[in-house]
């Protein structure tokens, strides 16, 4: 199968078989290409004397018009091309296929795979595209340079019981510098990945090709080697260089994936809203400080007046902090409680682990389906 625009005539005579398609997928043609010019001027489509029927088919079926075209031009190229498909369906609908005839019937482009192979194949192909964000040169050189910048400022700091106490401002640092990373780079990652495949997406779900369903829970799936190998490596650097706990190790790392799943959660929602990298990315920005400053670490939020303390209950970031700090740090406190001593400056949250966890879920899955309602309900991804 080849594609191709506008063949000159040398070439086309040596075309077996022609597929035209109309804006959107939609076929208009589909059989011997000898008898292309026949089929058309029998439906009042005949090739003009003198034109390269190449030349004549994509003049019928385009929608590029001149500059001076004004919209009801265009609402008439629309009509004649959707009264091409509509001659199409009907005569193709009407015959079987033997040696004589010179089409050959189709399915219907409203006829889909059954989900469960959508599914399969999207899923591959967004595994493919995905590695080129798992395994991308500067994504591992950033994150085992942060950790091993990390690991070497804050060296030591937790090996010991003491330590700890002596060190509990900078055990609360880097629990923050944890958060910061699994919130802005997760986040960061995925904002060009609806933007950069919107032309793909747009065309597919025109010609029905699949459902945004199962393009939507490809997505989904591909993003676990991102969301699991990253925090994998950047933990085995900085735990032992910071000393921190060695047997926090499994409940960090779970906590980080749950943490890196809401940020990027927050980006795909404004990414399938949005659909445009730059503007997604300074609508990210503008939220994810408006979270970090929220979160306690900078502010103590305890402290201010109701009418703007109340806010640390919006940003994932207050829950996640608490939650990272129930997990690394204070169940390893020294008998004298510096830790909890120290925290008492911070706002983080102070509801139970499983109360954190379950916040955070919520947050991650409300994105989710922010997401999915505006890719649904989208009219950037609409064939026009």
């Amino acid at each position: 199968m080849l594609s191709i625009h506008q063949p000159s005539s040398k070439l086309f005579i040596l075309f077996d078989r022609l597929l035209l398609m109309a804006p959107g997928g939609r076929i208009v043609y589909n059989g011997k290409a000898s008898a292309a010019s026949e089929y058309l001027a029998s439906i009042g489509q005949p090739c003009p004397a003198n034109w390269n029927p190449p030349d004549h088919f994509i003049e019928i079926v385009s929608l590029d018009g001149e500059d001076d075209d004004t919209s009801k031009d265009m609402t008439t190229k629309k009509i004649q091309i959707a009264a091409l498909v509509q001659a199409w369906n009907a005569y193709s609908s009407s015959f079987v296929r033997d040696e004589d005839r010179t089409l050959t019937k189709v399915l219907s482009p409203s006829v889909k795979a059954p989900f469960s192979i959508q599914l399969e194949a999207l899923t591959r192909r967004a595994f493919v595209t995905a590695k080129g964000t798992v395994l991308k040169p500067l994504d591992w050189i950033l994150v085992l340079s942060l950790a091993s910048i990390w690991g070497w400022l804050f060296f030591d700091v937790g090996r010991t019981a003491k330590k700890r106490g002596r060190h509990a401002a900078d055990i609360v640092s880097i629990i923050f510098f944890f958060v910061a990373q699994f919130s802005w780079g997760p986040a960061f990652q995925q904002v060009t990945s609806f933007p950069a495949e919107r032309d793909v997406l747009t065309k597919e779900l025109a010609s029905q090709t699949y459902s945004i369903e199962a393009w939507f829970i490809s997505k989904q799936i591909a993003e676990i080697p991102v969301s699991t190998l990253l925090p994998l490596a950047f933990y085995i650097v900085v735990f032992p260089l910071v000393g921190l706990p060695i047997m926090s190790l499994p409940a960090t790392y779970a906590v980080t994936l749950l943490h890196s799943w809401v940020s990027t959660s927050l980006a795909v929602a404004l990414s399938a809203i949005v659909f445009d990298t730059e503007r997604t990315t300074t609508v990210l920005i503008i939220i994810m400080v408006y979270l970090m400053c929220c979160g306690g670490f900078f502010i103590d939020m305890n402290g201010q007046p109701v009418a703007i303390s109340w806010v640390r209950f919006t940003s994932y970031w207050y829950y996640a902090c608490g939650l990272f700090l129930k997990i690394i740090a204070l169940p390893y406190d020294n008998q004298s409680k510096d830790i909890h001593k120290e925290i008492h400056s911070y706002s983080f949250s102070t509801f139970s682990i499983m109360t954190d966890i379950f916040i955070l879920c919520s947050w991650g899955i409300a994105f989710r389906l922010i997401a999915y309602i505006g890719l649904k309900t989208s009219r950037k991804i609409r064939f026009s």
